[in-house]
């Protein structure tokens, strides 16, 4: 098995983020370098669909590896 690591990104670019210590999905995370907020639920939302997508494409060529189509 291997680790693989999703970055989330602003919109500037910066991957630093002001997170309250346990964090609700209606708090408020803020970009550290241009101030940009969201609500934490949203970007979890984000997260969880970009891990799916990137364990389907896994899956996915492990299938295809196995001979199957």
């Amino acid at each position: 098995m291997t680790d693989q690591t999703i970055s989330i990104l602003c919109s500037c670019g910066s991957d630093k983020f002001e997170i309250p210590s346990n964090p609700k999905a209606s708090d408020t995370i803020t970009c550290a370098k241009c101030g940009a907020q969201e609500k934490y639920g949203i970007l979890q939302k984000e997260i969880a669909s970009k891990v799916k997508k990137q364990v389907e494409a896994d899956l996915k060529k492990m299938l295809k590896k196995a001979g199957f189509k």
